[in-house]
């Protein structure tokens, strides 16, 4: 029997086999398939939730250094101040004001959906819906970054007439055993992935998902974009 399927706007540049944009659906089929069978609960969702304090013009690394001391898997708790730590050196010099938005599943055709974003940073009175890429072996190139920019304007910030770009932070590695370094890209609407473009990806995305084996019953990428935009 198929089994459902947990959907994050960043698991499609994730496990896509080749360009985003032209990537080979089976082989995406069978790198979900590996992906999903070593998939484990561990989550950033404590960096997310502390990202106030470790972005803070006053906090000191040493203390952010000792943050998650205390977690219950110490193995991760390595990975977790590694991000804090990217994201506290990246930040600190011209820090937004951070609003970070619910991480809960919703459903939609069969499929459990993150949404898309971790939050929204403003500077200077401008607002900017964010997609983070914190896992550590995805490096991505532009076009991946234009796809997952696409994705948090039409999924959060086209219903709102203050937000006009959006942006990407990305704390990978970028190479094997590499530190963590925050870089930041910032796109407006003429930048990103043309929209009919980013609808293809996702169906294509979809079909390679059905062919892993998990079910679902969306006809349309709309129907997945339409779940991804619900407050």
């Amino acid at each position: 029997m198929a089994k459902s399927f947990r959907l994050e706007l960043l698991d499609i540049p994730y496990f896509c086999c080749g360009l985003i944009s032209d990537f080979l659906i089976p082989k995406t089929a069978k790198a979900i398939r590996a992906g999903r069978r070593s998939n484990s609960r561990r989550s950033y969702d404590p960096v997310f939730a502390r990202m106030k304090q470790i972005i803070h013009p006053l906090a000191k690394e040493r203390d952010i250094a000792k943050m998650f001391a205390d977690h219950a898997d110490a193995e991760w708790a390595v990975h977790l101040t590694q991000v804090a730590i990217a994201f506290h050196r990246g930040l600190r010099g011209n820090p937004p004001v951070w609003y970070g938005t619910g991480r809960k599943d919703l459903m939609a055709g069969g499929i459990r959906v993150k949404p898309a974003i971790r939050g929204i940073a403003v500077r200077h009175g401008e607002p900017l819906p964010i997609v983070v890429n914190p896992r550590a072996t995805l490096d991505l190139g532009f076009d991946d970054i234009q796809f997952l920019a696409r994705g948090a304007f039409e999924l959060h910030g086209r219903d709102n007439p203050s937000v006009e770009r959006t942006a990407v932070w990305d704390v990978s590695r970028r190479t094997d055993g590499g530190e963590r370094v925050f870089h930041e890209v910032i796109l407006d609407q003429t930048e990103m992935m043309p929209l009919d473009e980013f609808e293809d990806v996702i169906r294509r995305f979809l079909e390679a998902v059905a062919l892993a084996g998990y079910r679902h019953n969306v006809d349309r990428p709309a129907d997945i974009i339409d779940l991804f935009r619900r407050p």
